[in-house]
C-alpha cells in the first residue's frame, strides 16, 4: 500500500550531472478514488491477491497531519503576530474573547511562552523599582547623615509616577518593559533634582541662613541647572516620541514616561520639596523642645 500511494524508490536515472529517482507507485488519479483504494489487491500471508475492501474498511475523516503534546497532553498551537499594538494588548483582548467562550470539560487554554516571558519581565521590573527606591533612599541617608532628609526628596516621586502614567495616556502608548524601565530611569533623575536643591540649602544654612531664606536663595541659584537638566533630556526623548516609526511602539513608550514625568516632577519639586522641608524641619524643632522640656 505504501508502494502504491506514496511510492518507493526503484531505481536512479543519471543524466549529465543531474540525477533523478524512479519511484513506482500508482498514478495521482487512482489514489484519489476511495473505490479504487478499495479494489487493491493486497498480498495474504499465502501469496494470494485479496481486494483490500476484504479486509479493512474505510472510514474518511479530518485529523492533524501531525500530533502535538506538551507534558504528555495533546496540544494545539494557535500563534499570530500582531501589528499596531503590543503583545500585552493583544494578550488581554484575546483573554476577552476567551472568558466569553465555553470551553469543554477537559481542555484548557494557556498562553505560550511569549506572554509568560512578558509576565515574568513585569514581575522583575516591579521589583527593580521598588529596590531602586530603596537604594537610593540608603544612599541619600549616608549622603545627608539623615533617616529625616531623604524623605523630604522622595516626596517628588509621586508627582513623577503621576506624569509617568499620565504621558502614557495622552499619548495612548501602553505599559510594557520599556516604560517600567524608564520609571526606573526617572526614579535618578527625579530625585538628583531634588538632591541639588536640598544639598545647597543645607550649605546655606551652615553658612548661618535661616532655613525659608536659605531655600529662596537655593531656589533662585539651582533653578537654572535644574530646569537646563530636564529640558536637555526632554528633548532628547522628544523625536523618539513625536516621530515614532516602524518597530518604535516599545522605545516610544519610554520616551512618553520620561518626558511627562520629568516635566511634571520638576515643576512640583520646586514647590513640594521645599514645602515637605519646611514641615520636617518645624516637626524636628518642635520635637526638640518638647524633649528638652520634659528634660528641664
Amino acid at each position: 500500500m505504501r508502494t502504491a500511494f506514496q511510492g518507493t524508490t526503484a531505481s536512479t536515472f543519471y543524466q549529465g550531472d543531474n540525477q533523478y529517482d524512479i519511484v513506482v507507485r500508482f498514478p495521482q488519479a487512482y489514489s484519489r478514488d476511495v473505490t479504487k483504494i478499495l479494489q487493491t489487491n493486497v498480498s495474504s500471508s499465502t501469496g494470494d491477491l485479496i481486494p483490500l475492501a476484504e479486509m479493512a474498511s474505510l472510514t474518511l475523516a479530518q485529523d492533524p497531519s501531525t500530533v502535538m503534546h506538551v507534558g504528555g497532553i495533546r496540544s494545539v498551537y494557535v500563534q499570530a503576530n500582531v501589528a499596531d499594538i503590543s503583545t500585552g494588548q493583544a494578550q488581554t483582548l484575546v483573554q476577552q474573547k476567551l472568558n466569553a467562550l465555553k470551553i469543554p470539560i477537559g481542555y484548557h487554554v494557556s498562553f505560550g511562552t511569549s506572554a509568560k516571558f512578558m509576565t515574568d519581565a513585569f514581575s522583575a521590573l516591579g521589583i527593580g523599582i521598588l529596590v531602586s527606591i530603596v537604594l537610593v533612599y540608603m544612599v541619600m541617608a549616608s549622603l545627608f547623615e539623615s533617616l529625616l532628609t531623604p524623605f523630604v526628596i522622595m516626596f517628588s516621586l509621586p508627582p513623577t509616577f503621576v506624569g509617568a502614567i499620565l504621558g502614557l495616556y495622552l499619548t495612548h502608548k501602553t505599559i510594557n518593559m520599556n516604560s517600567l524601565m524608564g520609571i526606573i530611569m526617572l526614579i535618578g533623575l527625579v530625585t538628583n533634582n531634588a538632591i541639588v536643591l536640598v544639598d545647597y540649602t543645607n550649605q546655606l544654612k551652615e553658612k548661618g541662613l535661616a532655613l525659608t531664606e536659605a531655600l529662596i536663595q537655593a531656589g533662585a541659584i539651582r533653578l537654572r541647572p535644574i530646569l537646563l537638566t530636564t529640558v536637555t533630556n526632554v528633548l532628547a526623548m522628544l523625536p523618539i516620541l513625536v516621530i515614532g516609526g516602524s518597530g518604535s511602539e516599545g522605545v516610544a513608550s519610554m520616551a512618553a514616561v520620561i518626558t511627562f514625568g520629568l516635566s511634571l516632577s520638576t515643576l512640583v519639586t520646586l514647590v513640594l520639596v521645599p514645602v515637605m522641608y519646611v514641615n520636617m524641619d518645624n516637626f524636628l524643632t518642635k520635637r526638640k523642645t518638647k524633649q528638652q522640656g520634659v528634660s528641664a
